[in-house]
């Protein structure tokens, strides 16, 4: 399988380029999705959030307030890297979990659409790294 490593920073093409890949037929991975997954109600990536940053970032049902976090990190490096050191190992892990799969699969080609892809030590994952 030819796994190609997508990756840049906002309105860089990263999605246009994956909807034409997929229309190619190849199967896209979107680690943007695989991160909110990392931390949906009642999942360890959330309970580790809520114990690292605190109940004022969750709604009542358990949703994470992105918003507010943002503000937060965007601000602060220290705590980017802390909320990085939580959400980057499980996204790896449903990246090698869903790579492994396609693999059983026998699919032809995969892209992992990444805007972080480097910063989280993906590139060992992919192939080939192309930034639009």
């Amino acid at each position: 399988m030819v796994v190609i490593g997508l990756t840049g920073g906002i309105a860089t093409g990263k999605s246009a380029a994956s909807r034409y890949l997929k229309s190619l037929g190849a199967r896209v991975w979107d680690a943007d999705k695989a991160a909110r997954r990392a931390v949906l109600p009642g999942s360890d990536g959330a309970a580790a959030v809520r114990a690292a940053f605190g109940d004022e970032f969750f709604d009542e049902e358990g949703n994470l307030l992105r918003a507010r976090l943002g503000k937060l990190i965007f601000a602060d490096e220290q705590k980017r890297a802390q909320l990085n050191a939580i959400v980057h190992p499980l996204v790896t892990r449903e990246l090698q979990r869903t790579l492994h799969s396609w693999r059983q699969q026998q699919v032809a080609v995969a892209v992992v659409d990444a805007p972080l892809l480097l910063e989280a030590g993906l590139e060992g994952l992919v192939m080939l790294a192309v930034a639009p």
